[in-house]
């Protein structure tokens, strides 16, 4: 009876059990074959998906730490809020890279405005902190030349501080060398800094460049009485014969100071000066002759007083120039305050202005 149930294909079998089919194992394999590679497909994908993540992130972090972060990164960073919390300028102000990095990826950017002393390259550069300005400078998104409340950019401020290296970074990444009102070369020469002054001729700087004052960089060497930098800059072509609004020349400037010996020769080189470029009218007029005498007549003798023949204004003295009291470092706006009269001061923008009490700074800096 087995052996016939068995042939006729009962289900039956020894001992009463079920034979196993050939056909019915075949599904559930292919199903679990099916399961275990969806299954390591996912696993597959996902390891690839997180690689290039990972790869990815190091590439951004590798170009945040060289100061080159790519295209994206560096318009994420230009498109942020223009401030910045207590510890990016903390940061900033003790010239810490990895400090300033860790606060622009919590969402400071490179051009935040300080409340107080303005755009983050300018504070670096007034805070002597070359690391995090060569940082910011190297960003795409930086604005190279920022300026502050007193119209300073970063590239005036290195080179009053006669950071030559700066200077140097910031001309190539597009600083402008030449620009209206107070230039760099003014600062340069007020600080009596010869590389810098001359890296900035070599930069094609205008040598005569006029302040909103008509002060040029050979009268701010002279009211810092800077002598090195005054020959420096006469004998680079400057010219020694051009007047101020107070009508006062670089020579009375020197003399002021008392350097009259100087001042002599400058007014020889004045004159000379007058003869081989100015019309002869100008030379035998309006300006210096020769023997170092005033066109106005007066001669500088005994007391070292100086006839410039220009009316002065109120609250000037009638015979000398004003003394400087504070280099261009220690006064409220830098060369800003060459301006002319012991009781006015005309600001970057050329508003005149009564003095204002010492910049303040920021707590701890090194100046």
């Amino acid at each position: 009876m087995f052996w016939l149930n068995s042939r006729h294909g009962d289900a039956s079998g020894w001992r009463g059990e079920a034979r196993p089919s050939r056909r019915s194992g075949a599904p559930a394999l292919k199903s679990g074959f099916r399961l275990q590679f969806g299954l390591a497909l996912f696993v597959g994908f996902s390891f690839v998906v997180g690689l290039g993540l990972a790869v990815t992130r190091s590439a951004a972090a590798q170009a945040v730490q060289a100061g080159t972060p790519g295209p994206r990164l560096a318009a994420a960073s230009a498109a942020r809020a223009e401030t910045a919390a207590e510890p990016f300028w903390e940061a900033l102000r003790l010239d810490d890279v990895k400090g300033l990095q860790t606060q622009m990826l919590r969402g400071a950017g490179a051009n935040a405005v300080h409340p107080e002393f303005g755009p983050a390259i300018v504070v670096a550069a007034r805070e002597r902190s070359p690391k995090v300005l060569a940082y910011l400078a190297r960003l795409s998104g930086t604005r190279i030349d920022a300026t502050n409340a007193n119209n300073e950019g970063p590239l005036m401020l290195v080179a009053l501080h006669g950071d030559l290296d700066s200077v140097k970074l910031l001309v190539e990444r597009g600083g402008q060398v030449n620009r209206h009102g107070w230039a760099p070369l003014h600062y340069a020469a007020s600080a009596g800094h010869l590389p810098t002054i001359e890296f900035l001729l070599e930069q094609d700087a205008y040598i005569d460049a006029e302040s909103p004052n008509r002060t040029t960089p050979l009268m701010m060497a002279a009211r810092q009485k800077h002598t090195n930098a005054v020959q420096f800059l006469v004998d680079a072509g400057a010219d020694p014969t051009l007047r101020n609004e107070a009508g006062y020349t670089a020579a009375d400037y020197l003399a002021a100071h008392g350097e009259h010996a100087e001042a002599q020769r400058l007014r020889e080189r004045a004159a000379e000066f007058a003869r081989k470029y100015r019309a002869p009218a100008q030379a035998g007029g309006g300006t210096e002759a020769g023997g170092g005498t005033e066109a106005g007549g007066g001669t500088e003798a005994g007391g070292g007083t100086v006839d410039s023949g220009v009316r002065p204004k109120l609250g000037e003295s009638a015979t000398t120039p004003p003394v400087p009291t504070a280099s261009p470092a220690e006064a409220t706006t830098g060369p800003a305050e060459a301006a002319t009269s012991p009781t006015e001061a005309t600001s970057p923008a050329g508003v005149t202005t009564r003095p204002v009490a010492p910049r303040p700074r920021l707590p701890g800096s090194r100046d």
